[in-house]
């Protein structure tokens, strides 16, 4: 029987004898534990329970023999609430926030509260906070459905969810803007939580951890004030990662700093083989056990709804109506935990697995490899083997589409981990494989995680200090880092760096909306705009195309990203970018051609034709560089290149890629005290006076003044793909 949350109206209740021990019990409680009761990463510990303990919690609270348990508190009343604050794990199932507070068999809050101003001026951008309202919907009905009760919805920024004026802002992203909330009436999280505690008459608020570094500061304050001038408990579990940052320590002596690549998912795994298996996913909560107040029986608890947030808000004409920029979003995905579990289930069981890690024989003699640092032929062409997989294809589904569920919180990452850990322990030996890659993937997002925590300043800031003075076509815009507001602008073309020239303007611009005249590019950020998602490949080669060929400082590409794709996470995004832009620590080896890298992830054009359909009706040889069709082809085909399709914007490819290659040299020179003897380079570490080692493109260790690093079309050539013309 679900059992309504009475409604007991702290404001004007004497604190009794027995709410008055509890919370001094929280208090020597909060000081034995260092006077945060855990929180934070101190000395690289997790700021709730600690690792062990919360494994073996998670472990004993659910087993085949023991089943749903439930765990009393004395220092509680039974009938005072628990207040669940959801934030990025937004599901039922393997939810340990929610399962701890199911298990103490008190009633029940789950609450949401809306803050975009606490994002640390990266606050979502349109595409992310379109799906977040649907994930918000989405657990909503879930709850109702399971339990009885409904989710209350807070609103931090005092204007309906709006954040700022974007009434001007219908072609930044996605259309909805990025600016930060400007009403004089907003609050903040705690704000919002202490109301919600005050309205229900909770003692406790449990919560899973969030890894960005502001808001770990955001939730040790929450917890500081609850307890201070509430008395009231916070508690926090680990949802969202395999391995928390301060449990990885990859980097805590320095052996590994030297002498194992710092920054790279080897590395970090080294980090966490003494932490064993990550914990098993949690079942939902049984329905018995959770008391959530029903819908409409409480009026003390407001909430304003989800609708009321409008973070699904389209943007206005000129000329009236909306644009409904969103409508291939829809299309392309299934929101929700039931979405998420089909996307990973179809992943696992249609042969996608299967191919993720397949090296075909067609793709040895047709497609592009990448050269990659090993033995040289002597012609700047490794002989090391070549990287090219079934999972790099764009034209056909092999990779899991899994990334938007966890990013949001609707699949958990454990989840994800023991199901291809199950395959890869009980399938035949090339099924294993495959799910053993699939399973490295998984690392990087722990990685990018661990990377941020270690240097907040990751998707601001060059991580090698030296690269900040490196010379960009468009460099990056002072203004457009200062606030989110700025940013949106600068998007938006409105304010630019004062020494840029228009021709890199146009060339941005070019690059944002696929239209560069390079057909795996332009289709690439097509899907992106129209869905919110292109493959890890095809994301490779326009983030690649961007930095090396337009020569345009990565955090332009970073905050596109950040703005049109629905899977935008800071961590993962500004460690890929620093990586891809030369300054992170684990700088890419690789460097795709935009028309040999098409050879591997669309050897037939399928993913172009669908994309670029003006580019239908040319034949498989021309449809990746239509440039060099003749003319009656191009007739034929119904392209004239400049007019229905886009002339290169980029003609002379080799030497775009030496003007890239100068400028990190040019860093190099200028700052010899981070080159070491080597030739890698010396990465400082928040720790005054430790240094890592990081490994560096055999180009920049040559100081080489041509291009070493290059991706060429895989011999034997196949006259069919492509006339033979020339390395560019």
């Amino acid at each position: 029987v679900v059992v309504e949350v009475g409604v007991v109206e702290v404001a004007k209740r004497k604190e009794s004898r027995g709410a008055r021990a509890r919370r001094k019990a929280r208090e020597r409680a909060a000081s034995d534990a260092g006077g945060d009761d855990g929180f934070g990463p101190a000395d690289y510990r997790a700021y709730g329970d600690s690792w062990a303990s919360e494994r073996r919690e998670q472990s004993g609270g659910m087993t085949p023999s023991r089943g749903f348990q439930k765990v009393s508190d004395d220092s509680v009343s039974d009938d005072s609430p628990i207040v669940v604050w959801f934030r990025q794990d937004l599901r039922v199932r393997d939810n340990p926030a929610l399962h701890a507070a199911a298990r103490t068999g008190r009633p029940v809050v789950a609450c949401f509260v809306w803050c975009p101003g606490e994002e640390g001026g990266w606050p979502m951008g349109g595409a992310t906070r379109y799906w977040l309202h649907h994930a918000l919907r989405s657990l909503q009905a879930s709850l109702r459905a399971r339990y009885g009760g409904d989710l209350v919805v807070r609103d931090a920024t005092g204007n309906g969810g709006v954040t700022g004026d974007v009434s001007d802002l219908s072609v930044t992203g996605n259309g909805c803007g990025t600016s930060s909330p400007s009403s004089s009436s907003s609050s903040s999280s705690f704000d919002e939580l202490a109301a919600v505690v005050r309205e229900c008459g909770a003692e406790d608020v449990y919560c899973n951890r969030v890894y960005e570094p502001w808001k770990i500061a955001r939730d040790r304050e929450c917890q500081r004030r609850l307890l201070a001038e509430l008395g009231v408990g916070f508690r926090s579990f680990n949802a969202g990662v395999l391995y928390e940052p301060w449990d990885a320590r990859p980097d805590a002596t320095d052996d590994a700093c030297w002498n194992s690549g710092y920054g790279s998912v080897r590395f970090f795994l080294r980090g966490c083989a003494r932490l064993g298996e990550p914990p098993p996913p949690l079942p939902p909560p049984p329905t018995m056990r959770v008391r959530l107040p029903r819908r409409g029986s409480n009026p003390r608890i407001q909430s304003v709804g989800v609708d009321a947030l409008r973070l699904a808000r389209m943007p206005r004409r000129g000329t009236g109506g909306t644009v409904d920029w969103a409508a291939g979003i829809r299309d392309a995905w299934t929101f929700g935990e039931d979405g998420a579990a089909a996307s990973l289930r179809e992943f696992l069981n249609d042969g996608s697995l299967e191919r993720f890690d397949a090296k075909s024989a067609r793709e040895y003699s047709e497609h592009g490899g990448v050269s990659i640092p090993g033995p040289s032929n002597g012609n700047g062409q490794s002989n090391a083997p070549k990287a090219s997989t079934e999972r790099f294809r764009a034209d056909v589904r092999t990779t899991a589409r899994i990334s938007p569920y966890v990013r949001h919180g609707e699949l958990s990452p454990r989840e994800v981990y023991h199901s291809a850990k199950a395959i890869q322990v009980g399938s035949r030996k090339s099924r294993a494989r495959s799910a053993a890659v699939f399973l490295r993937r998984l690392a990087w997002r722990d990685l990018a995680y661990w990377s941020l925590w270690r240097f907040p300043h990751m998707c601001d800031e060059p991580l090698r200090p030296q690269y900040a003075t490196q010379w960009w076509a468009l460099p990056w815009d002072p203004v457009g880092r200062g606030d989110s507001v700025s940013r949106a602008v600068a998007v938006n073309k409105k304010r630019w760096h004062a020494g840029m020239v228009a021709s890199s303007d146009d060339a941005l611009r070019a690059w944002q909306f696929g239209q560069t005249g390079y057909p795996l590019v332009d289709a690439g950020m097509r899907e992106l705009w129209a869905t919110g998602y292109v493959p890890n490949y095809v994301r490779h080669v326009v983030a690649g195309f961007l930095i090396e060929y337009l020569n345009v400082d990565w955090r332009h590409g970073q905050l596109w990203f950040h703005d049109v794709l629905v899977d935008a996470d800071v961590a993962i995004q500004g460690f890929m970018w620093q990586n891809g832009g030369h300054s992170g620590m684990d700088q890419w080896n690789f460097v795709m051609h935009p028309v040999y890298a098409a050879k591997s992830a669309d050897p037939d054009g399928a993913y172009v034709r669908r994309w670029c359909p003006e580019l239908a009706g040319l034949p498989r040889e021309f449809v990746h560089c239509p440039w060099e069709a003749p003319a009656t082809t191009l007739a034929a085909a119904n392209v004239a290149l400049g007019r229905n399709y886009p002339k290169r914007i980029v003609s002379d490819l080799e030497d775009a890629r030496r003007k890239s290659l100068k400028a990190v040299v040019d860093v190099r020179r200028a700052h010899p005290e981070y080159v070491l003897p080597d030739g890698n380079e010396a990465l400082p570490l928040p720790e005054p006076g430790r240094t890592a080692r990081c490994i560096t493109r055999v180009d920049y260790r040559m100081m080489s003044e041509e291009v070493v690093t290059r991706q060429t079309a895989a011999a034997p050539w196949d006259a069919s793909r492509r006339q033979r013309r020339g390395p560019m």
